[in-house]
């Protein structure tokens, strides 16, 4: 069985066929031409003598990676005595590997994969989890835990952006980024040891939860993610009214009825006025459909472009907007 380590990531394949550079600048050198895979590098163990079917295995070499892990390169004997040919019938595996950066000092943090095996980090740098996996394989890595001293919040920065990440032999990093310091307004997801770090002011078994109005607080609420507001707007710590407020159209995000032009938000989207579609000259609306002049401008019901002379069967907000003088049901008879 063989298996090496990548710098960030996994790296699969055989020893013997081609080098691979280490975490921390260690490089794993193939062996020289004419040589039996078990001379993998300075240090390793010479291979069994010919003809001894129940020799031990060599002995395993350690190479010393970044931060206090290590990687354990392994061979087996070749079972020919063709030289320099690798063992085609030994199993290849992978040695998952990670590196995080922006870790207070002091901190800890841990990650799981899929598999059961945990890794404990408590300094920026790479290193590995102890069990390889085989080739092929598709392994879920999580944020376990989060630091909680101090209060931070690290995600996978490989395009994840969250605590979960899906690993295959294909990808070429495990990277997972830690923010600064966050207490007292850490976001949720952060790691905390009391509600006074979380934003949400809601720390549950060492993270940082939406708080109980999430998702739908309302303006002036206390928050860790946009997602816990109506408004889907967190700043400081507190939800905000979104930027169209207060004339915020029909179908909008908001936060309370103040946000949207009809005035009337619910379930925190903004809602046709409740006159509508027949709302008069100056009421509130949120859309031309509003109104029955079908003109709705600065978030009131305004006069059709062909008021005072409109004819019969066009749009109008009262009898003054026809030239019959008649409006009814929003129609100039």
């Amino acid at each position: 069985m063989h298996h090496r380590l990548l710098r960030i990531g996994w790296f699969c394949g055989v020893l013997a066929v081609s080098a691979c550079s280490g975490a921390g600048g260690v490089t794993l050198s193939p062996p020289a031409p004419g040589t039996d895979s078990g001379d993998a590098g300075a240090g390793s163990p010479p291979p069994p003598s010919a003809g001894t079917d129940d020799a031990a295995a060599p002995a395993p070499t350690t190479w010393p990676g970044a931060s206090d892990a290590s990687v354990t390169e392994a061979s087996a004997p070749s079972p020919d005595a063709h030289a320099g040919a690798p063992d085609s019938t030994a199993d290849t595996v992978c040695t998952l590997a990670a590196t995080v950066t922006g870790l207070s000092a002091q901190a800890t943090l841990t990650l799981r994969e899929s598999a059961g095996d945990s890794l404990v980090l408590r300094q920026n740098g790479a290193a590995s989890f102890p069990t390889p996996v085989p080739d092929g394989a598709s392994v879920t890595v999580t944020i376990a835990s989060q630091p909680i001293a101090p209060a931070q919040l690290c995600l996978f920065d490989n395009g994840a952006t969250s605590t979960t990440k899906v690993v295959t032999s294909t990808d070429s990093a495990v990277s997972v980024a830690c923010g600064a310091p966050c207490g007292p307004t850490c976001p949720d997801q952060s790691g905390c040891s009391q509600n006074g770090d979380c934003a949400s002011t809601v720390c549950v078994a060492g993270v940082c939860q939406p708080p109980g109005c999430a998702p739908s607080c309302n303006r002036g609420a206390s928050c860790g993610a946009g997602a816990d507001c109506g408004s889907r707007v967190c700043l400081a710590g507190h939800c905000q009214p979104p930027a169209c407020s207060p004339t915020c159209a029909n179908g909008a995000r908001c936060g309370d009825n103040g946000d949207c032009a009809s005035t009337v938000c619910a379930q925190n989207v903004c809602q046709p006025a409740s006159c509508a579609p027949l709302c008069n000259l100056g009421a509130t609306c949120g859309a031309d459909g509003d109104c029955a002049s079908r003109v709705c401008a600065g978030g009131h019901c305004q006069a059709p472009a062909c008021s005072p002379s409109c004819g019969p069967g066009s749009a109008c907000g009262n009898n003054a907007d026809c030239a019959s003088h008649v409006c009814s049901g929003g129609v100039c008879g």
